[in-house]
Order: structure tokens, then C-alpha cells, then sequence
């Protein structure tokens, strides 16, 4: 009885703490602003998500603060990665909404941020899971991932550390597909302006639930179709679509 009694008391402990840690959170939050910064330019995927989680995340967080969304955009996201690590507030205020890129660039190269440590970021948590992808106007010169290794494609990306930069370099480098990288593009909004446009005729590194979302008629009308997918298992809309994976061009390079 008297073990019980303790465990009992242990339990009532545990739970009181665990309130009081609610209040203070709800007592520090309220009438504050969260703020999430997002590493690209507003209209593209990450700026969708940042802002769609935006609009739910106050439910979860005690107090309910104010939530400000603000982008800052530059360097594949390490502009914002550097804000938050050196300037933002280590207070639980603000979240930045990052590239893949700025997380894993140490370990593609000997590139390092001066301006701030991955490692040293608390993470909490991921928008989705999804397939990249390379994109191609259907009325460039390369019909088909095979093309790519025999006729030049014009590829535009963002900086060095995107996936839009990084993802084509990849496969132009190990598999050797004639990619003409044009880097510079502020996010993948820019991007896939100018694919629009023409000036450029494809790119990579782009997730497909934002592309599909993002541009239907593309899709729809026949304008722009997807190349091949950059993921190590296939993702089911596109497998029906009889899209390749780029791994897949690995052993003809190799044999």
C-alpha cells in the first residue's frame, strides 16, 4: 500500500510538473509572435508549406501566438540559415523553413558556412515526403532521360547547396547527362518562370506534389512533362506516368 502510495504521489508529481510546464509556455507565448523564416522566394514550394503550416501551428503551440511568415531568400537558404543562427532569438520564436541543401552541402563537397553550424540547429519536424524531380519542356530537343546523355539540355537552378543546383550537377557529373546548369534563379518560382517562358528548357530538383499542385496545366496541356524522378524508390503518381528513376541510368553508365 505504501509503494503504491508513492507511485501514486510520483504520478500527481509528474502531472503537476508537466502543467505547470503548459502554463509557463502558454504564459511566455502569449501575445508574442512566431515567426517562420522561409529561404526562398514567396510562390515556391517551400514558401507553399511554410505558409500552409502557418496558418495550423498556433493550435499546437501553447499560448497561441500571433504567426508572421517572412521570406528571405539567397545562397539556397543559407541567407536565412545564417539569420537564424546568428541574429534571430534562441528563444523558440522564430523556425526556419530551410532548404534541404544548407542541412547536408558539407557532406556533397568541402563547402563550409562560415556563417553558421547545421549540426548546431534544433530540428523539429518535416512538411512532407516526397519525390524530386527533373522537368523538360516537351518541345525541347531531349524527349527522354536516355536524350539527355546525347543531346544538351538547359537546365536553370538556383545556387550552389539547392537541390535545383545541386540534383542536375549530380547527374551531369556521375552519369554524365548533358545538363547545362544556369544558375542564379532566386527560388524555384523564377525558375519555372523562365521554363515557362522558354528561356531555359528544363530543371531539377523539384518536389512533385508542389510542381503538380503548383502548375496543372502544364501537365494537362502537354507543356511540360517530368523526366525522371531523383528518389531511391519510385513515387506511385509518377510510376503510373512510366517515369524513370535516375539511379536506374547508373549501371548503363557502369557496364
Amino acid at each position: 500500500m505504501l509503494s503504491r502510495a508513492w507511485l501514486g504521489c510520483a504520478a500527481a508529481l509528474a502531472l503537476t510538473g508537466a502543467a505547470q510546464a503548459q502554463d509557463s509556455l502558454a504564459s511566455f507565448y502569449k501575445g508574442r509572435n512566431l515567426t517562420i523564416i522561409i529561404g526562398s522566394s514567396p510562390g515556391g514550394g517551400y514558401d507553399l508549406y511554410g505558409r500552409l503550416i502557418s496558418r495550423f501551428i498556433a493550435r499546437h503551440v501553447p499560448g497561441s501566438p500571433t504567426i508572421v511568415v517572412q521570406n528571405m531568400p539567397g545562397a539556397a537558404s543559407n541567407i536565412a540559415a545564417s539569420y537564424v543562427y546568428n541574429v534571430a532569438p534562441k528563444d523558440g520564436t522564430v523556425i526556419g523553413a530551410l532548404f534541404m541543401g544548407a542541412v547536408v552541402e558539407p557532406l556533397f563537397g568541402d563547402t563550409k558556412r562560415p556563417t553558421h553550424d547545421m549540426s548546431k540547429f534544433n530540428y523539429i519536424g518535416n512538411a512532407n515526403s516526397d519525390a524530386y524531380v527533373c522537368l523538360v519542356r516537351t518541345d525541347a530537343p531531349v524527349k527522354t532521360m536516355a536524350d539527355a546523355f546525347d543531346k544538351e539540355l538547359v537546365m536553370g537552378a538556383s545556387a550552389e547547396g539547392a537541390s535545383t543546383r545541386d540534383f542536375p550537377v549530380l547527374l551531369r557529373n556521375l552519369l554524365g547527362a548533358k545538363f547545362k546548369v544556369v544558375a542564379g534563379y532566386p527560388g524555384t518560382r523564377e525558375i519555372n518562370l523562365a521554363l515557362e517562358k522558354g528561356e531555359v528548357q528544363g530543371a531539377c530538383g523539384e518536389t512533385w506534389s508542389s510542381v503538380a499542385a503548383t502548375y496543372p496545366t502544364w501537365f494537362k496541356e502537354n507543356l511540360v512533362k517530368p523526366l525522371v524522378q531523383e528518389s531511391n524508390t519510385g513515387y506511385p503518381a509518377l510510376d503510373k506516368m512510366g517515369v524513370p528513376l535516375a539511379r536506374d541510368f547508373a549501371n548503363v553508365v557502369c557496364e
